[in-house]
């Protein structure tokens, strides 16, 4: 993988890695993965299925697995999962293996975005406590 053709997209859930990612890729005539999708292909499961079959542990090593599977990679735009860069040294990875960008997205446009589409995944992963109690002071600035 060249780092300098390879680029990492990183940020909450409904930051817009994705939208971002194909945008991107086309401008730049490069591939667009979607890490998730590529956990989906690889475990014929989807996340939320992972996610309560099998436990966070298990979806997190299947990302990282996904995520080295693309270093012989050139010229792609990878979204990755909210939680990707957080698990292990999955950040140091990508960014000895590309340029890393984090979109930058404010709590009210995030819980936006995702709250009609994703709120038994946001009711399942923060135990009903709200976006608000789970994130509190990380949002604190954030514009």
């Amino acid at each position: 993988m060249s780092a300098d053709k390879v680029i990492f997209l990183i940020g909450y859930m409904g930051a817009g890695k994705s939208s971002v990612g194909k945008k991107l890729a086309h401008s730049l005539h490069y591939r667009f993965i979607d890490l998730d999708e590529l956990i989906k292909k690889k475990t014929k499961k989807s996340i939320p299925e992972i996610f309560e079959l099998e436990g966070e542990a298990v979806f997190r090593i299947a990302e990282q697995q996904a995520l080295h599977s693309l270093r012989d990679e050139t010229k792609i735009i990878v979204a990755t999962g909210g939680g990707c860069p957080a698990f292990e040294n999955n950040m140091e990875w990508m960014n000895a293996h590309g340029k890393t960008i984090y979109l930058n997205c404010s709590l009210g446009v995030l819980f936006h975005r995702i709250a009609p589409q994703k709120a038994a995944t946001i009711d399942s992963t923060f135990g009903r406590c709200g976006y608000h109690g789970f994130y509190g002071d990380d949002f604190e600035g954030t514009k």
